[in-house]
């Protein structure tokens, strides 16, 4: 059942931002919800993250089709090339 029956979509955005944010720092999620579909676009640092952010959503709404577009975004320092 969805937990957030009869809520707004903003709320419902909102809610889950807040969690992927306090639960794994992910603050690059967007998340739109058209129906009972939600769209989760953006960068995480690793597979394990974008996989974990659909976790999320699906536990918060497990009524809702989730498709994950994240992008996984290899986070290291700056690249350089060698001196000739």
């Amino acid at each position: 059942m969805n937990t957030f029956e009869g809520e707004p979509d903003t709320y419902i955005i909102q809610h889950v931002r807040e969690k992927l944010a306090l639960d794994g720092g992910e603050l690059d999620i967007h998340v739109r919800v058209n129906g009972d579909t939600v769209l989760l676009t953006g960068s995480v640092a690793t597979e394990e993250r974008k996989a974990e952010a659909a976790r999320v959503v699906e536990t918060k709404l497990p009524d809702h089709r989730v498709v994950n577009d994240l992008d996984v975004v290899e986070v290291g320092g700056p690249k350089t090339e060698p001196i000739s």
